[in-house]
């Protein structure tokens, strides 16, 4: 089976979406960014599907794949299924990461990209009035920058019922 059929497969076996609309966000997303040869972290893989995705078909250099846990209201450990994905297709630019942003470092990448993963990071708290949350995200935006490396690339897709910015 080729690899790109074997995907579509594992997506559809994985997420109640269809590979259409997940591939058209993907397109829409990183319309005009070029992931060759670019060495790239993504915080709050989960399951995976985007590492994997641009690991087998954008060729860069490295993907960085870091979560910390094992998915907020998962049935199964999302890392777990990152893995099962990971030996099947196969990618050998590809590594998996087990561990929390504040604590990742000593690294630089030309592209970062937070899809879905910031309010799992930082407690839930309104910017506009909550400062204890407001400060925390602050770090980790001071964080997450300075694992960029000069001219490089932030894509956060944030979408989420707890609203960081209104209740």
């Amino acid at each position: 089976m080729k690899k790109a059929e074997l995907y579509k497969e594992l997506y559809h076996k994985y997420n109640p979406d269809s590979i259409q609309n997940f591939e058209h966000h993907v397109r829409q997303q990183f319309h005009g960014i070029n992931f060759e040869n670019k060495r790239i972290l993504e915080i709050g893989c989960g399951k995976g599907f985007l590492s994997l995705y641009i690991a087998c078909f954008m060729n860069p250099a490295e993907v960085i794949a870091l979560d910390e846990g094992e998915g907020a209201g998962s049935d199964r450990n999302v890392l777990e299924i990152f893995s099962e994905n990971l030996s099947l297709l196969k990618p050998d630019n590809i590594k998996v990461v087990k561990q929390d942003i504040f604590k990742y470092e000593n690294e630089s990448f030309d592209i970062i990209i937070a899809n879905n993963a910031l309010h799992h990071i930082c407690e839930p708290g309104l910017l506009t009035s909550d400062s204890a949350a407001r400060e925390k995200y602050i770090g980790l935006f001071e964080h997450i920058f300075s694992l960029i490396r000069p001219n490089g690339v932030l894509t956060i897709f944030e979408y989420s019922r707890n609203s960081i910015f209104t209740e």
